[in-house]
C-alpha cells in the first residue's frame, strides 16, 4: 500500500506540472568564465547573486560552452553542434544561424508559449536570421523593466524569456532585481555562460592559479563556464552535477523536461542529450552515459584543417591548440596534440601524451569521426538576403565591428538599393557580382540588383569600425 500511495502522489505531482507549465527564463552570459564565478578577482568584483542562485538550485561543475559566444549561442538555440548548423566563427556569415534550423523559440511558440529574446543576438543581423524570424515574438534590449513586463503579462499563456547579457556584471544586476518572482506561475531559471571573457592577467589576484586558455581557446580556460539551474520544488537546492555537459544539451533537456512536442522530422536531429535525469535526481542519476564531447575553433574561411580542436571525457582532455601549447616538443611529435587528466590536473600542468599514446590515438580518432559527422552538410557563409519587405534596411558588418572583405548576397526580389558606409571617414569602393559592377560612395544613383546569388566586395584598402548599409528603394 505505501508503494501504491507513493506512485499516486508522484503521478499527481507530474500531472500538476503538466497542467501548469512554468514560465522559463534562460540567462545566457556572453563573457563569463568558470573562474569569474568565484571570488578570486583582484578588483573585488565577486558574484554574490550567482552564489545565492547556486545555493537555491543545481550547479553544473563541468559545463563546457564555446570558444566564442556565437558558436555557443547557436548550439544553445538549436540543440545541435554549431558546425552541423553551419556556424563556425564570428565574422562574414560564419556566425549566422540559417533560418531552416529549428530553434527553441520556435519549439516553445508551437507549444503555446509566449516567446521573448532580449539582449545581444549573436547569430545574424538581417532577416531572416534575426530573433523575430527565429520564433521570438518579443525582442529588444535586455532591461529589467522589459523582463518584468514580459513575465508579468496577465495572459494565461506561460512565457519563455531568453536574456542574452554581455558579462557577469549585467547578470548580477538582473539576479538582484529578480523580475521572475513577480508572477504567481512556477518559474524555471537556467543560467549559463556562452564564452569566457578576455580579462587580462592583472585583473586577478596575485598568485591565482588559472585554468589554461582564454577566449577563443578550446582548453579548459576557454570553454568552462558557469551553469546553474533553479526550479523550486523540482531541483534540489545546493546540489551539483559533476559530469560534462554542453550548450546543445539544453533544447533536448527542455523538450523532455517540459513535455514539449516537436515536428517529427526534427526528433532525431539533436546533437545533445536530455539532462532531466540529472536535474530530477539531485545530480546523481541512476544511469548516465560516458560521453565524449568535441569542440573546435575554426580560423576565418572555414579552415577546418588548422582549427583548434579538443576531445573531452569526464576524466580526459585531448587538445590541439597551438596558441596555448605548453610543450613545443609534444607539439612537434604528436602533430600539436596534448593530453591531460582533467581530474588530477585541472590546471593542465602535466602533458601525458607520451605516457598514454594509445589513449591519445583513440581520442584523435573520436575527433575525426565527430568532425566528419558535424561537417557532413558542408561549411559555407550564409548569404545575406536582400528584398524582404520586413527588413528594407540591410546592415553588413564583418563581426567585432571591423568592416573588411567580401559578403555573399542573395537577392530574393530585384530592386534598387542606396548604399552608405556607417562609420567610414573615407570614400568606399564596392564591387558587386561576377560582372564586377562598381559603386562609389557619394553616388546619387542607387545600386540596381537582379534576383539571384552574388557577392559584394569592399575594395577600399582601409578597414573601419561600422557597417555597410543597403537601403531598399521600395518605390
Amino acid at each position: 500500500m505505501p508503494r501504491v500511495l507513493a506512485l499516486l502522489f508522484l503521478l499527481l505531482g507530474s500531472l500538476a506540472h503538466a497542467e501548469t507549465p512554468p514560465d522559463v527564463t534562460l540567462i545566457v552570459v556572453n563573457a563569463q568564465g568558470w573562474e569569474e564565478s568565484t571570488a578570486r578577482r583582484a578588483d573585488g568584483e565577486g558574484t554574490p547573486r550567482l552564489d545565492t542562485l547556486a545555493r537555491e538550485g543545481m550547479t553544473f561543475r563541468h559545463y563546457l560552452a564555446g570558444p566564442v559566444a556565437e558558436t555557443a549561442l547557436a548550439e544553445f538555440l538549436s540543440g545541435r553542434f554549431a558546425y552541423l548548423s553551419g556556424v563556425s566563427g564570428n565574422t562574414h556569415g560564419e556566425h549566422v544561424l540559417p533560418s531552416p534550423v529549428l530553434t527553441l523559440g520556435e519549439v516553445f511558440r508551437e507549444n503555446g508559449y509566449r516567446t521573448a529574446f532580449l539582449g545581444a543576438w549573436k547569430n545574424g543581423e538581417n532577416w531572416p536570421h534575426v530573433p523575430e524570424a527565429q520564433g521570438f515574438e518579443t525582442t529588444g534590449p535586455a532591461t529589467v523593466d522589459g523582463a518584468s513586463a514580459f513575465l508579468g503579462d496577465s495572459t494565461k499563456q506561460p512565457g519563455l524569456l531568453v536574456l542574452s547579457l554581455e558579462d557577469g556584471a549585467a547578470a548580477e544586476h538582473f539576479l538582484a532585481a529578480d523580475p521572475w518572482t513577480r508572477t504567481d506561475r512556477e518559474h524555471l531559471l537556467v543560467y549559463v555562460g556562452a564564452a569566457v571573457s578576455d580579462r587580462v592577467e592583472g585583473e586577478w589576484e596575485e598568485n591565482t592559479v588559472r585554468l589554461q586558455g582564454s577566449v577563443g581557446s578550446v582548453h579548459e580556460g576557454g570553454m568552462r563556464t558557469p551553469c546553474v539551474v533553479r526550479w523550486p520544488g523540482r531541483v534540489t537546492p545546493g546540489s551539483t552535477f559533476d559530469r560534462i555537459a554542453a550548450p546543445y544539451d539544453w533544447l533536448p533537456t527542455l523538450v523532455d523536461w517540459l513535455g514539449l512536442a516537436l515536428p517529427g522530422e526534427y526528433e532525431t536531429e539533436f546533437s545533445g542529450i536530455s539532462l532531466a535525469p540529472a536535474l530530477d535526481g539531485g545530480g546523481r542519476p541512476a544511469r548516465w552515459p560516458n560521453r565524449i564531447l568535441c569542440a573546435a575553433w575554426t580560423p576565418p574561411g572555414f579552415d577546418t584543417g588548422n582549427a583548434s580542436v579538443a576531445v573531452r571525457t569526464d576524466r580526459w582532455l585531448a587538445v590541439r591548440d597551438r596558441r596555448w601549447s605548453l610543450d613545443p616538443v609534444s607539439a612537434e611529435t604528436f602533430a600539436g596534440w596534448e593530453l591531460y587528466d582533467r581530474q588530477s590536473d585541472p590546471w593542465q600542468r602535466h602533458n601525458l601524451a607520451e605516457e598514454y599514446p594509445y589513449l591519445l590515438s583513440d581520442m584523435r580518432a573520436d575527433f575525426a569521426y565527430w568532425m566528419d559527422r558535424a561537417t557532413r552538410f558542408g561549411l559555407r557563409p550564409v548569404p545575406t538576403e536582400l528584398g524582404h519587405p520586413e527588413w528594407p534596411v540591410v546592415r553588413l558588418a564583418s563581426g567585432r565591428r571591423t568592416v573588411t572583405g567580401e559578403w555573399p548576397l542573395r537577392v530574393i526580389r530585384a530592386g534598387s538599393w542606396m548604399v552608405e558606409g556607417e562609420g567610414a571617414a573615407f570614400p568606399l569602393s564596392l564591387t558587386v557580382g561576377q560582372e564586377g559592377i562598381t559603386w562609389e560612395s557619394g553616388s546619387a544613383e542607387p545600386l540596381k540588383l537582379e534576383k539571384g546569388d552574388l557577392s559584394l566586395r569592399l575594395d577600399t584598402d582601409t578597414e573601419f569600425d561600422g557597417a555597410i548599409i543597403l537601403r531598399w528603394d521600395v518605390d
